[in-house]
């Protein structure tokens, strides 16, 4: 029975487990940490929709530009133009009837995590004198990432450390020094429903829309394969 359950305890180590050589083993190690976003990246869509083209790009520009000044005036003045746009519309279900132009234009606005200040930008792009969408992505800036790689792998060798001593014990051999640590591309996973959009037709929408929901953290996997000396 002892042998029994030292054999299931070895192969239940054995996932993520190679033997390279004689003399050197490999264990997987996974590590797991949720990180609170960072930054926040809004996408600004202002559009218009005419009958000519001209006109419909000329909307489109004239609104655009009253949703820049409006932003810069309020002391938001790192917007970027990201895309531009005009579609033709046709109506299939009637002989391709013409149904004119519409013209988008985007820009985007990045700024640290602040309620106060999402709110800001929703009370200023809801102004009925602007003709806009837009939604707000809560992401990781490149130090945020750097921060939770040092401690994913640490977390991930450590995990794998375990693993290796338990099965050296159950194994009988000795662990010398670790020869080398490999590790892929930390994946990130968004919680779906971590975009928040919000649309400029609203009605009695609160001036503080923003305040009282939570922002999901991301969370972040890593798997790191480590190569030990056999002694």
């Amino acid at each position: 029975m002892k042998n029994l359950i030292v054999i299931l305890v070895v192969l239940s180590l054995a996932t993520g487990c190679s033997q390279r050589s004689q003399k050197e083993i490999e264990i997987t190690g996974f590590a797991s940490v949720k990180v609170d976003p960072d930054v926040v990246k809004v996408r600004i869509e202002s559009f218009a929709q005419e009958m000519a083209y001209t006109d419909a790009v000329a909307k489109v520009n004239l609104n655009t530009d009253k949703i820049v000044n409006t932003l810069k005036s309020n002391g938001f003045t790192n917007l970027k133009s990201v895309n531009f746009q005009v579609q033709k519309l046709t109506d299939y279900s009637r002989n391709y009837a013409d149904k004119g132009h519409r013209a988008v234009q985007t820009i985007t606005l990045e700024f640290p995590v602040d309620k106060d200040v999402i709110n800001k930008i929703i009370n200023l792009l809801s102004d009925k004198d602007l003709t806009a969408e837009y939604d707000f992505r809560f992401e990781l800036t490149e130090q945020r990432r750097a921060e939770a790689r040092n401690s994913l792998v640490k977390e991930a060798v450590k995990n794998a450390t375990g693993k290796m001593e338990l099965l050296a014990k159950v194994g009988s051999f000795k662990v010398g020094k670790i020869l080398k640590v490999n590790y892929k591309e930390m994946e990130l996973v968004y919680d779906r429903d971590k975009g928040v959009a919000y649309q400029v037709d609203q009605i009695d929408r609160p001036k503080n829309a923003f305040s009282g929901l939570q922002i999901s953290p991301v969370e972040i996997t890593d798997d790191v394969s480590v190569v030990w000396e056999i002694k």
